[in-house]
């Protein structure tokens, strides 16, 4: 049996930042956070491939309270192309792009 990754378009143009990493529409009326979020594909490997498409932040230099090297960008994965790919800085809840869906992740900047 072949296995399709499931891909989710984004009915909103950018994600809640309030609670947990989850991006959730219910709580975007109630977000305070003035940051503004761009659409950006996600490139793993060498030569670099698509594995997915986010929406990244980018003037958050953190990430669960946890700051951001200077080479890494916070964003949240929107769309998944490549579901077994691996994430660069995988995690307990996740370690794979297919897993990071409708999350905030840290992604090398010149990946994006």
């Amino acid at each position: 049996m072949k296995y399709f990754p499931r891909v989710v378009v984004p009915t909103r143009g950018r994600a809640s930042t309030k609670g947990s990493c989850a991006a959730s529409d219910e709580e975007e009326e109630e977000d305070t956070n003035t940051d503004t979020a761009y659409r950006c594909k996600l490139f793993l490997g060498d030569p670099p491939r698509l594995v997915a498409i986010g929406r990244v932040f980018p003037t958050s230099s953190t990430l669960h309270t946890v700051p951001l090297a200077d080479d890494f960008g916070r964003l949240v994965v929107e769309e998944v192309r490549q579901a077994d790919a691996k994430v660069p800085m995988p995690t307990s809840e996740f370690r794979l792009v297919g897993e990071a869906l409708g999350t905030f992740i840290a992604w090398p900047t010149h990946l994006l």
